[in-house]
C-alpha cells in the first residue's frame, strides 16, 4: 500500500488485517443493505477509482466475496474536476484559496479544497472516514443537478474495478 495513504489516513495492511477485519460477516451486511436501496445502486468516492474502489475489491477477493453484479461506481475528484474546468460550476468561496498557487496552474481537487471552494468553508477533521462522506453528501447535495447527471454519465460497473492488490 502506498505510503501516502499510510500517511494521511493512518491505514496499513496490519490496520486493514487485524484492527477491523473485513469478513463474510461485514460482506452480508453490505450487500443486504445495497440490495434494499432503489436500483441503480452507485458507489461514490472521492479519488474512488485510485483507492476506494480497488482497495474494496481486493478486500473482497481477500475473502472470496463480491458486491451485486449491478451496483455502479463513480469519483467524484474527477466529477468536481470536470464540472469545475468545463462548465460554469459556481462556487460559493471566491478566495485565494479558490485559486492555484502562485507558479502553478493546476487546482487542488482534494476532497477539503472542494469543499472550502463550493461550501465557503474549511472542512473539519478532513480524512476521518465519517467526517469525509458526511462532506461528499454535502458537496453532492449542494451541486445535485449537474453531479448526478455527471455520475449518470461517468460511471463504471464495480465488477470491472481492478483490485488494489492480491493477498498471497
Amino acid at each position: 500500500m502506498c505510503c501516502v495513504y499510510i500517511f494521511i489516513l493512518g491505514l496499513d495492511m496490519s490496520a486493514l488485517e487485524y484492527d477491523h477485519p473485513f469478513d463474510s460477516e461485514l460482506c452480508i451486511l453490505l450487500n443486504t443493505f445495497l440490495k434494499r436501496q432503489m436500483s441503480p445502486v452507485c458507489l461514490i468516492a472521492h479519488n474512488g477509482h485510485s483507492f476506494d474502489f480497488p482497495l474494496l475489491k481486493a478486500e473482497l477477493i481477500a475473502i472470496g466475496e463480491s458486491l451485486p453484479e449491478d451496483v455502479l461506481c463513480a469519483d467524484s475528484l474527477a466529477a468536481f474536476r470536470d464540472l469545475e474546468e468545463n462548465t460554469s460550476m459556481t462556487c460559493v468561496a471566491e478566495q485565494s484559496s479558490s485559486h492555484p498557487p502562485k507558479g502553478t496552474n493546476r487546482m487542488s481537487y482534494a476532497l477539503g479544497n472542494v469543499y472550502r471552494r463550493v461550501m465557503g468553508v474549511a472542512l473539519d477533521n478532513a480524512h476521518n472516514a465519517e467526517a469525509d462522506c458526511l462532506a461528499l453528501v454535502q458537496l453532492c447535495h449542494k451541486k445535485s443537478q449537474i453531479i448526478i447527471k455527471w455520475f449518470d454519465n461517468h460511471n463504471t460497473k464495480f465488477d470491472d474495478v481492478a483490485p488494489m492488490y492480491v493477498k498471497g
